[in-house]
């Protein structure tokens, strides 16, 4: 008898044992899963900021250059006619654009009883 309380005590113990080292894992696993998916996210935020940075960047070369073109006063002259559009009295401006204008005259346009007749043509 007092061999087979022993025996229970054992398995008892065996099994405590599991179930601690089960939720252990479980533990250290979801731990584990959390961390890659915040490392992810951290890998993805610092690939957006490098590439803001690298933005920023050139934005910043953009305004040196532009900063040093207006320190003399024909860049100042030539950065404001090409940003403002901005002439001398007696000078015309002169706008091509590479956009097609179409106007529609009362002739051409279709009436609706007319486009839906075409659909049976």
């Amino acid at each position: 008898m007092e061999k087979k309380q022993h025996e229970q005590s054992h398995t008892v113990k065996h099994i405590t044992f599991f179930i601690i080292g089960c939720v252990t894992l479980f533990i250290v696993g979801s731990s584990l899963v959390s961390m890659i998916g915040k490392y992810r996210y951290v890998q993805k935020e610092t690939s957006r900021l490098e590439e803001e940075l690298a933005d920023l960047a050139h934005k910043k070369q953009q305004v040196l250059s532009i900063s040093e073109e207006i320190q003399s006063e024909e860049g100042r002259e030539r950065y404001a006619r090409e940003k403002f559009r901005v002439v001398k009295p007696g000078e015309s401006l002169i706008v091509l654009s590479d956009e097609e204008k179409t106007i529609e005259t009362p002739s051409s346009k279709k009436s609706f009883w007319d486009s839906f007749l075409e659909w049976f043509r």
